[in-house]
């Protein structure tokens, strides 16, 4: 996993949200090419993050990269009060540490105040979800500076290491490393030392995903960064592991609207 240190400007908030959710609440998940932070306020949920399972508690903050996919739920008989924060930047530097953080009370202090900032500006002028980038210059400072502070103090949370959530960490890892190739359920459960049935079971509950739509997902997501790369869609699909070129094209477009030609022409031309 990688993560910004904390001498950075953000150059976009795209997008805000205060939810509070009940044990009912399910987030199936799904990648989008901004930042996105998340603070718990009240209660916890558990997330999964590519492939690493946490459970959030109040207090605390989880910062996720761009296109890495990641979804939630609440627990039976847990609630929980959470901001989701979306924005951009083109100058955060990479390291690998962790990407949850708990909140010291001045922390917290700092945020509840950038929060408080934006509430009354978001109510005065009508502003929703989606048009955050009216957000005030001193909301978008406060978060700098609350970003910056928790990842230089890097009060690392751990991961959970229950049984099923090593086997999840196994599997995804072991899909990554077979990207190239097709790799069947039973190839997979095998080498996490589980049965089909159990691996299914365990992609269910942390994705919401089946295992082979996990997985294909992932050689999509792939395929992106080898189109912005503007390598030949052929070579992408011997590469990633589809029968034909037709396949992936196909795969594509079904996935995200457009086919991988119009992606990466409409990319490359954005530079």
């Amino acid at each position: 996993m990688s993560i910004f240190i904390h001498d950075f400007s953000l150059s976009h908030i795209q997008y805000f949200n205060h939810y509070f959710f009940d044990s009912a609440h399910v987030f199936y998940g799904h990648r989008h090419d901004t930042w996105e932070i998340n603070v718990v306020l009240d209660g916890q949920l558990e997330v999964t993050y590519d492939d690493t399972v946490f459970t959030l508690k109040a207090n605390q903050a989880f910062i996720g990269e761009p296109n890495v996919f990641h979804r939630n739920h609440i627990a039976p008989g847990h609630t929980a009060e959470l901001i989701v924060i979306h924005f951009t930047s083109h100058e955060l530097p990479l390291l690998y540490l962790s990407q949850i953080f708990a909140l010291s009370d001045e922390n917290l202090i700092l945020f509840k105040l950038a929060l408080s900032d934006f509430e009354q500006f978001r109510v005065k002028h009508q502003l929703t979800s989606h048009t955050i980038d009216l957000a005030p210059a001193s909301f978008k400072k406060l978060l700098e500076v609350f970003i910056g502070r928790i990842v230089k103090e890097s009060v690392a949370i751990p991961y959970s290491n229950t049984k099923e959530t090593l086997i999840y960490n196994q599997a995804v890892a072991y899909m990554k490393e077979n990207l190239h190739r097709s790799c069947p359920i039973l190839e997979i459960a095998t080498a996490c030392c589980v049965c089909s049935t159990t691996l299914k079971n365990i992609f269910r509950t942390y994705t919401g995903q089946g295992v082979n739509t996990f997985f294909m997902n992932m050689k999509l997501e792939e395929s992106k960064r080898y189109l912005q790369q503007n390598n030949t869609l052929s070579t992408i699909s011997e590469r990633l592991g589809f029968t034909s070129q037709a396949y992936f094209s196909r795969s594509f477009k079904k996935a995200y609207g457009c086919s991988p030609l119009h992606y990466k022409t409409q990319y490359l031309k954005g530079l």
